[in-house]
């Protein structure tokens, strides 16, 4: 989604924009869900902990939309034990 943005958005602005499209996108009652959704995940440390991983995962790959946005090249993505991993 970030590399359909117009080619004169800064990396970031790109990657904004791709985030609103998204967000636009949802009903209203997809969100409340959501809402609730974040509010369990957060209340319950086991739920927390796993979460950590797939926002590690996220992060990670915006990061390299970025880059690619940037024109840089960035190393292939190797899996990494998250924070909660043993």
């Amino acid at each position: 989604m970030v590399q359909a943005q117009s080619p004169e958005l800064t990396p970031i602005q790109a990657e904004r924009r791709a985030i609103r499209t998204l967000l636009n996108d949802i009903s209203e009652q997809e969100l409340s869900l959501q809402r609730e959704r974040f509010a369990l995940i957060v209340s319950e440390p086991e739920l927390w902990g796993a979460s950590l991983d797939s926002i590690h995962r996220t992060l990670r790959i915006m990061g390299e939309e970025v880059a690619k946005r940037a024109g840089r090249v960035t190393p292939p993505s190797a899996p990494t034990p998250g924070p909660c991993s043993a």
